[in-house]
C-alpha cells in the first residue's frame, strides 16, 4: 500500500475523529477515493487494533488514536500536523511515547507542592 495515501487516510482519520466518531462515508468524500480503497485500509487498521469498524462509523478510543498520530508520524507525516488534530491528553501521551522510544524516562503528571501550592508537570 502507497505510504502517502495511508498517511493520508490516517490524518483525515484522526481530523474526523476529534469529537468522536466519523461517518465512512464522510470520510470517503473528504478524502475523494474509491469505497472499495478506503475499506482495504479500514480493514487492515481494524486488524492491527487501531480502529473499530461499526456500521458506516469508526469509533476510536484515545489509544486508537494515539496508535493512529504515532503510525501516520512513523510514515513521514509532519509532526506538527498530526499533533494539532489531537487533544491535550492525546498530545501529552504522544510527546511521552517520543521521550521513551529516544531513551528518556517519562514521568507522567508528576505532582509536587511548592511555595505552598500543588503544582503538577504533566511530562516529565
Amino acid at each position: 500500500m502507497d505510504p502517502s495515501f495511508l498517511r493520508n487516510v490516517l490524518k483525515a482519520i484522526l481530523n474526523g475523529t476529534q469529537t468522536g466518531q466519523v461517518d465512512v462515508g464522510k470520510l470517503n468524500d473528504a478524502l475523494n477515493v474509491s469505497n472499495e480503497a478506503l475499506r482495504e485500509v479500514l480493514a487492515q487498521l481494524s486488524e492491527e487494533g487501531l480502529v473499530t469498524v461499526r456500521g458506516d462509523s469508526l469509533e476510536l478510543s484515545r489509544d486508537n488514536r494515539l496508535g493512529l498520530a504515532i503510525k501516520a508520524i512513523e510514515l513521514g507525516a509532519d509532526f506538527q500536523t498530526v499533533s494539532q488534530s489531537l487533544g491535550w491528553l492525546e498530545f501529552e501521551e504522544l510527546a511521552a511515547y517520543v521521550f521513551e522510544m529516544n531513551g528518556y524516562s517519562v514521568l507522567r503528571r508528576f505532582r509536587f507542592h511548592a511555595e505552598g501550592r500543588r503544582w503538577e508537570m504533566d511530562v516529565l
